[in-house]
C-alpha cells in the first residue's frame, strides 16, 4: 500500500488550538455524497429484511461482474441501491397481496426456511401496521414447496412411462409437472391429501436413486425380458 499523509484523510488543527490528550481528528477519507447520506438510515433498515439482502447482493455482484472493476459510491448510489430498493418495494407489494409469482418464488425463497420466511412476512407487516395476510401467505409458500418436492418423484414417474413405453392414466401426473412448468404464473390451491400427492410426498431421495437407477437400467431390463420368455 502506497504512504500517505495523515493530513489526506483528517482535518488537522494547529496544536495550539487544541487539547492533544482528547484530541479526535475528523475522517475526511473519502467525501459522501449528500444524496447518498440522506438515504443511509434507510439502507440500514432494509438491511434487517432477507428479500432486500438477496436483491442487494444479486445487483451489486451483476454489476461489479459488468464493470470488472471497483465501484464508486455514486455507481453504489444509482445502480445498486436505486434498483434494489424499488424492486423490494413491488415485491413487498406483491408479497402483501398474494401476487408474487412462482418465479419469483423460486429466485427468492425456495431454499428459505419456513422461520426465515416468517421473520421476513413479520418485519413487512409491521412495517405497514397490517399483518392479516401472513398465515396465509406462508401456508402458500409451504404448499409451493409441497408441490416442487412432489413434482421431482412426477418428474422421475413421466421419464420411466416415456423410456418403458407404458400405457395408462398419468394425467395426474401431468397435471404436477404443468404446475412447475408454468413459473410466471402465481400460486395455486391443490388438495394435498388426495393419493397422488400422499404418495409422491412419501417419495424421499434413496427412492429417487431408485427410480433413476430403474430408467438407466432399460437395456439390461428389456435384456432379462426377452431372455425369460
Amino acid at each position: 500500500m502506497d504512504p500517505v499523509k495523515l493530513n489526506d484523510i483528517c482535518i488537522i488543527q494547529s496544536q495550539g488550538q487544541i487539547n492533544i490528550t482528547a484530541y479526535e481528528p475528523t475522517i475526511v477519507a473519502f467525501e459522501i455524497p449528500e444524496t447518498l447520506l440522506g438515504v443511509l438510515p434507510l439502507l440500514i433498515s432494509c438491511y434487517d429484511s432477507l428479500l432486500f439482502k438477496k436483491i442487494w447482493k444479486k445487483t451489486g455482484s451483476m454489476l461489479l461482474t459488468n464493470k470488472n472493476r471497483r465501484l464508486t459510491i455514486e455507481e453504489v448510489f444509482s445502480e445498486i441501491w436505486k434498483p434494489s430498493y424499488e424492486q423490494w418495494k413491488l415485491l413487498q407489494e406483491k408479497l402483501i397481496k398474494g401476487r408474487i409469482q412462482l418465479s419469483e418464488y423460486d429466485e427468492f425463497f425456495q431454499n428459505t426456511q419456513i422461520e426465515e420466511l416468517r421473520r421476513e412476512c413479520n418485519l413487512l407487516g409491521e412495517k405497514n401496521g397490517n399483518t392479516d395476510w401472513i398465515e396465509q401467505r406462508l401456508a402458500e409458500l409451504e404448499q409451493y414447496k409441497f408441490i416442487l418436492r412432489c413434482s421431482s418423484a412426477a418428474n422421475l414417474i413421466h421419464e420411466i412411462v416415456t423410456v418403458y413405453g407404458i400405457t395408462g392414466n398419468f394425467k395426474d401426473i401431468q397435471n404436477i409437472l404443468e404446475l412447475v412448468k408454468h413459473t410466471e404464473a402465481f400460486f395455486v390451491k391443490v388438495d394435498a391429501t388426495s393419493e397422488v400427492y400422499r404418495t409422491l410426498s412419501s417419495v424421499d431421495y434413496l427412492h429417487e436413486d431408485c427410480l433413476k437407477a430403474f430408467i438407466e437400467c432399460k437395456e439390461l431390463i428389456e435384456w432379462i425380458r426377452e431372455t425369460m420368455k
